[in-house]
């Protein structure tokens, strides 16, 4: 078995592998097409206000470079396409909130600190040593993954699905960087 860092015969699942040869001959998956996912989650979420679409341009330059340079497999076609379109959808609710309850805008949300740099520098540590901090207020995962007001229960349900299916797909990447469905992200 290859591992996730041998990207001459990484590792997936029997399940995934499977789900790959099958897509594959049936010849799928056909690349992705931005219009086609505004359309969809703008059909998904009945709603067609994203506000200032700026960034219809690179999310068009993102799709094409997914298409030309990434060589997913299906299984990560699918992914990204599901990624993308959860994306735009939340923007659309987003539109759609603040439309209703413009005064979000208006709320203090006091001193806010970034924490960025390239991977392996300790970033992940830092954040959750700051994170530990009782006067801090941090993101926790199921909160970046779903930014929404709505059912706590529904969206950690979601981010811990999130997190088994990465343990699931990509085992080696947790050491990497640690996911928790309730840790800061």
């Amino acid at each position: 078995m290859g591992t996730s860092t041998n990207y001459e015969e990484p590792y997936r699942p029997r399940a995934v592998s499977t789900l790959n040869a099958t897509a594959r001959l049936c010849g799928l998956p056909r690349d992705l097409d931005a219009k086609e996912m505004v359309a969809r989650a703008r059909k998904k979420t009945g709603l067609r206000d994203f506000g200032d679409e700026w960034f219809l341009e690179p999310l068009e330059v993102l799709v094409d470079s997914i298409n030309t340079e990434a060589q997913l497999t299906p299984v990560g076609q699918w992914i990204q396409r599901a990624r993308l379109e959860a994306a735009l959808a939340v923007r659309l609710r987003i539109e759609e909130l603040l439309e209703r309850h413009p005064e979000i805008l208006d709320i203090d949300l006091g001193g806010i600190v970034v924490i960025a740099g390239l991977q392996r520098t300790g970033t992940t540590t830092l954040h959750r040593l700051i994170a530990a901090d009782p006067r801090s207020r941090e993101l926790r995962a199921w909160e970046a993954l779903d930014p929404l007001p709505g059912p706590e229960g529904a969206r950690v349900g979601r981010a811990r699905m999130a997190e088994r299916a990465i343990a699931y797909m990509a085992p080696d990447f947790l050491a990497v960087h640690p996911i928790e469905h309730d840790a800061p992200e």
